[in-house]
């Protein structure tokens, strides 16, 4: 995952998914879809489950990443930091408010190891941690 930045206009662009919007190969076969889909399950439950399906797909690479951040810690501690910080905050945005503290709480573990207590102090990026831990609580 190169920007998780992204994460946060994907969900955007999810949010306004319809069904009703998608192409098909065929105009026939679109407008043969189409009733189906508004005489069975209706064009807002199949947008809702498709919609649903897309933000657990995007957790499950969230938590990809994190996992394999564990596992390959590189040199430099803060970069894992950064990047679990990062996840954080997409799980944040995703509404998975406890996928987004314990990512937050494992990036703050490593600012510890890698800083120290004084370090964090004096440290910008702790700060931005913590802010995002504050407004996890908020919005529980």
């Amino acid at each position: 995952i190169e920007s998780l930045g992204d994460v946060g206009n994907l969900l955007g662009v999810l949010s306004k998914t319809k069904i009703e919007n998608a192409d098909a190969s065929k105009e026939e076969d679109k407008k043969n879809i189409l009733a189906l889909v508004k005489k069975d399950i209706g064009f807002g439950v199949l947008n809702s489950k498709v919609n649903a399906l897309l933000r657990e797909w995007i957790k499950a690479t969230l938590m990809g990443v994190v996992d394999e951040q564990s596992k390959a810690e590189s040199d430099d501690g803060l970069d894992n930091a950064n990047m679990l910080y990062n996840i954080g905050g997409a799980f944040r945005k995703i509404g998975d408010y406890n996928k987004a503290m314990e990512t937050y709480e494992q990036a703050l573990d490593i600012r510890k190891r890698v800083l120290g207590e004084e370090g964090m102090d004096e440290d910008v990026d702790t700060a931005a941690v913590y802010n995002g831990i504050g407004n996890v609580k908020y919005a529980k």
